[in-house]
């Protein structure tokens, strides 16, 4: 430590020995704070005598030098270091962890430490550079600054670093692949060093095979591959998938009986590379290891979610094709149980840019995600039940479509190919999500505008105090000209009449109560289930917008039981929906406009406009939106059945695969 000290005294201003020695400022590794969780933080290291701290402080504000004040008996010892965690938390308790009321920008901000009198000892002027995941910055050993990798909370720091490698090119673009290829890999950094895996598992500077010449690809896989030099900061991770449909036929978990069945052979492989790709690649324990989420579904939240890369191309358009770093969890409520799984994706900083960039929907105006679903069909998929010939497959995707037909806002999607790990995983809905993120984009404003509460009335952005007025001025009935007035600040009649017409329509067994069938009570799956409400509620107001939410358990897929008899009711289309009126819910606010005659006017108005003349529910249009889904999964669908056509959530394995022909083909012959 002596030697780094010695160049540090050098460097010190005339009025302390106190500097800033290190700071992270985009935590997801190096160290949590007292709450578990990876809050940046910002290391003081005093190279004099032992100093009370009282009255020093930091700040982000060259204006504020006394933004956040050390508290008075705070001693940082000789050669010692101390972390302040730049949480925005507001903690400066003695012998308690230290937070600051501000947090760092991984972009870059200014920085200073300051004595008691506001005088600047230390900072980072005008701004410190921008900074990547874990990546510290500070001094290094030999009293410069630079970049410290890896970050070192409460010790030395190492070498600093002059800057970033360079990203690694691949002379071969993901996709499918026929022939064998020789790929190359290169950075543009000088004497960079590339290290790659085809595993999936993810290469560092010291895992993974070191590159000397092109890779031989003559079968499917995920190339990873990371550049490096010794004093300079490595490259975050990149993949591309090379797949190869005559091996995929042959994976172990692709039944042989479709594969080579004389009705499939000649279809099997066009079914792997008719939908666009998405690939995710990951370190193989991660999901599928003793204490791997996939392995262990039930496990949800931040600290279920793994590291893995996110990949997407389109066979039929060369130019249509992205990826990018992520988070990966298992999605959904009951269906993350099933054998084959919901995903969801997260694209920030933590693992590298902060949004995918990329246009993902056709006839969506956003091109850029905070995060997506990968919906495996759930309840709508053969892997729910041994006798399940209901699926279609397309049921969620279909409603999302009307919804927006119907000149209402639902989140966009597309049916997909998964590859996990090379691994074909089967047919999927990628999917938009509804959290406070696609409201700011597709709506207007920043995403901390927004409130966004899902069914029980839980909150997932923003607050309930928007909700509770709504469902407070629900509860007290709509009765007069006034009332419904005043409800009004809260929904866009034609929103909400829309989107109750639209679930009620839909019949969705797995959406609120009461029902009834030909005038008997049924029990639904759930009483308060998928729905989603969106307002902006912070600089300028907006009404909720009402989304049609998670519809599969819908169109005659028969889940609900007679309340009289306690038996299963068959496949129907005969429920009635038109009396929800859950507490706390869109129900008990559909349950008190309907008694208001304005309401009812719009209403039928309403049903008059989509029902008939070619409107969104008319036969027509519905038949058309229903048949080109069916038609751009018939041929992949024989794919889904070669890879889960055996597999079951509530019982044993089938003895025979469902097909296309045999189950799917009826259950969407509308």
């Amino acid at each position: 430590l002596l030697l780094p000290v010695f160049f540090l005294l050098a460097c010190l201003p005339a009025t302390g020995q106190l500097v800033i020695n290190e700071i992270v400022a985009n935590n997801k590794n190096t160290i949590d704070d007292v709450d578990g969780e990876s809050s940046d933080w910002i290391e003081i290291l005093n190279t004099g005598p032992q100093i009370n701290l009282g009255g020093y402080s930091l700040t982000d504000d060259p204006a504020v030098p006394g933004k956040w004040v050390f508290p008075g008996g705070q001693f940082l010892g000789s050669n010692s270091y101390l972390i302040v965690f730049a949480s925005g938390k507001d903690r400066s308790a003695l012998r308690q962890q230290l937070h600051t009321n501000f947090s760092l920008d991984s972009d870059g901000e200014y920085l200073a430490l300051c004595d008691p009198s506001g005088n600047v000892i230390d900072e980072f002027a005008p701004s410190f550079p921008s900074v990547k995941r874990d990546i510290g910055y500070g001094i290094g050993n030999d009293g410069t600054r630079g970049y410290l990798y890896p970050a070192t909370p409460g010790r030395a720091n190492g070498d600093p670093l002059t800057g970033f490698v360079a990203d690694t090119v691949f002379s071969h673009q993901r996709g499918f692949y026929d022939e064998p290829i020789e790929v190359t890999i290169s950075s543009a950094t000088p004497e960079a060093i590339i290290r790659y895996t085809t595993s999936g598992r993810e290469p560092t500077r010291n895992f993974g095979q070191i590159y000397t010449g092109p890779v031989v690809i003559d079968s499917t896989t995920v190339l990873r591959a990371i550049a490096y030099r010794p004093d300079m900061v490595p490259t975050n991770v990149d993949a591309k998938s090379y797949l190869y449909p005559e091996d995929i036929v042959e994976q172990s978990e692709m039944n042989s009986a479709v594969v080579n069945s004389t009705t499939y052979r000649g279809e099997i492989r066009s079914a792997l590379t008719q939908l666009p790709v998405v690939s995710v690649s990951f370190n193989p324990t991660d999901l599928f290891g003793a204490g791997g989420i996939h392995n262990n579904p039930t496990l949800s939240g931040s600290s279920s979610e793994r590291e893995a890369h996110f990949e997407f191309f389109d066979p039929a358009n060369a130019e249509d094709s992205t990826h990018e770093p992520a988070g990966i969890r298992i999605h959904g409520g009951n269906a993350r149980r099933h054998p084959k799984k919901p995903f969801r994706l997260y694209f920030r900083s933590d693992y590298g840019q902060s949004r995918l960039n990329h246009r993902l929907f056709p006839g969506s105006p956003v091109d850029s995600f905070k995060s997506i679903l990968l919906r495996g069909g759930g309840h709508d998929a053969w892997t729910f039940r041994d006798d399940w010939d209901n699926a279609s497959f397309i049921r969620n995707e279909f409603l999302h479509r009307i919804q927006q037909d119907m000149g209402q806002p639902s989140p966009y999607g597309r049916m997909v190919s998964l590859f996990l790990n090379g691994d074909y995983w089967g047919l999927y809905e990628l999917q938009e999500f509804p959290h406070e993120h696609l409201n700011a984009d597709h709506h207007g404003g920043d995403p901390e505008d927004w409130d966004v509460l899902k069914h029980g009335a839980e909150v997932e952005a923003g607050d309930s105090v928007a909700w509770d007025e709504l469902i407070t001025l629900a509860e007290n009935g709509v009765e007069s000209d006034s009332d419904y007035a005043s409800i009004q600040r809260f929904i866009d009649v034609d929103n909400f009449a829309d989107a109750m017409i639209h679930r009620i329509w839909s019949s969705d067994e797995d959406w609120l109560a009461p029902a009834t069938r030909n005038g008997q009570s049924i029990s639904t799956f759930s009483d308060d289930k998928n729905w989603y409400v969106a307002r902006k509620s912070r600089n300028g107001e907006q009404p909720f917008i009402f989304y049609t939410w998670d519809a599969e358990m819908s169109m005659g897929i028969p889940f609900s039981r007679n309340n009289s008899t306690g038996q299963p009711n068959p496949r129907s289309w005969e429920n009635n929906f038109s009396r929800v009126d859950n507490s706390n819910s869109p129900g008990i606010i559909y349950d008190a406009l309907r008694q208001h005659p304005e309401f009812q006017l719009r209403f039928a108005d309403r049903l008059h406009k989509h029902l008939f003349n070619k409107g969104a529910l008319s036969v027509e249009r519905l038949q058309g939106h229903w048949d080109r889904l069916v038609e751009t999964v018939r041929t992949p669908v024989v794919g889904e059945s070669a890879r889960w056509g055996l597999d079951t959530w509530t019982g044993a394995p089938r003895r025979t695969a469902y097909t296309r022909n045999a189950q799917w083909l009826p259950a969407v012959n509308w």
